[in-house]
């Protein structure tokens, strides 16, 4: 999906306060380069996987010189 209105974090962030987001008919989604893309939803892999990768970042933080 393309559109040629961007959005900034703020408006964004209205949004998601407004609740435009939520309600009977909620959506995932996240704000990427200026527009809202509705995202799939995470599964037990996905959210297994996450978990795996924050447990092993916070124990192997990121050496920058």
């Amino acid at each position: 999906m393309s559109t040629d209105v961007k959005i900034s974090m703020a408006e964004y962030e209205a949004r998601a306060a407004r609740g435009d987001f939520d309600g009977p008919n909620r959506r995932r989604v996240e704000l990427i380069y200026g527009e809202i893309r509705e995202m799939s939803p995470a599964g037990l892999t996905h959210d297994a996987l996450i978990g795996f990768l924050t447990r092993w970042s916070s124990k192997h933080p990121l050496m920058m010189s």
